[in-house]
């Protein structure tokens, strides 16, 4: 889309709604400072797991990991670990964020929160926790059955022994931290997208700009429910260099008559609900 191209109802561009600021300026804020502080945790946590077996003694990396962490007292000469019981911890909030989204329920992984609405955000988590135990052949502890072949996996560091554990650890850290960055990164791609101002085609119409804040607000009206029946298509458009194809998504069943009568109507309300949200 043309760069000061500007939404048919409010009149601003991207460049506007950018510097409106208020609540969306507050959350964009919050996410970027979670993104810096989950990177910068993965960073330290990759090095220091890099020399988990450097510091473990030899004689004790073929007992069974379990074992070692259970009897803290008796391996005190492993200075790292207390690092690797909290990599344990990890594992285990992973199980149960997996355990938690394919119960329905709501998911919480620290600095990201996802309720059941957030269905394309909770398939991420699944695949991407369904994927790492289908490679480690190995369930994550918590993690209620899905009905697969992984059911038939061991269960967390059962039946590891130290070596094993602490590369299987390693790599259950890494995903923890990778999963909430990739998360973070999702909700503020979203985020923008939805504050965009994209073309939308209605029947007799060329193209019309309209931003993500003004489909929102027009969606709590009438206008939305007689306009677009509850289906209409999102898709902002960045830089299109030719007319837009007959192949774009249209609001159903609109006439220039009924959306003059429509607009007549609501375009007030919408206003106003825009200058209260800026």
């Amino acid at each position: 889309m043309e760069e000061g191209a500007r939404c048919w109802v409010c009149l601003r561009n991207n460049g506007d709604i950018s510097a409106a600021g208020g609540i969306e300026a507050r959350e964009d804020a919050r996410i970027q400072t979670s993104l810096l502080e989950v990177t910068r945790r993965r960073s330290r946590f990759r090095k220091s797991s890099e020399l988990w077996t450097k510091a473990v003694p030899a004689e004790f990396m073929g007992a069974e990991i379990e074992f070692v962490l259970n009897n803290p007292e008796e391996f005190k000469s492993i200075r790292v670990l207390d690092e690797i019981s909290q990599a344990k911890s990890l594992m285990d909030r992973l199980g149960k964020a997996l355990a938690d989204v394919r119960a329905g329920d709501r998911v919480s992984l620290e600095v990201v929160q996802l309720r059941p609405s957030r269905l394309e955000e909770r398939e991420i988590l699944t695949s991407r926790l369904a994927a790492f135990e289908e490679q480690t052949h190995r369930r994550l502890p918590n993690g209620s059955e899905d009905g697969g072949r992984g059911n038939d996996y061991p269960m967390g560091l059962k039946g590891l022994s130290t070596a094993d554990g602490l590369a299987f650890l390693g790599g259950v850290g890494i995903l923890y931290f990778d999963l909430q960055i990739q998360l973070l990164e999702w909700e503020r791609s979203t985020r923008m997208a939805k504050r965009q101002v994209g073309y939308v085609q209605l029947e007799g119409l060329p193209d019309v700009p309209v931003c993500g804040i003004c489909q929102g607000l027009l969606g709590k009206t009438h206008l939305d429910k007689r306009i677009a029946s509850g289906h209409v298509q999102w898709a902002p458009v960045v830089a299109p260099t030719t007319k837009a194809s007959s192949s774009r998504p249209r609001w159903p069943g609109l006439s220039i008559l009924a959306l003059a009568l429509a607009v007549a109507s609501e375009v007030v309300l919408a206003t106003l609900l825009i200058v209260s949200v800026a």
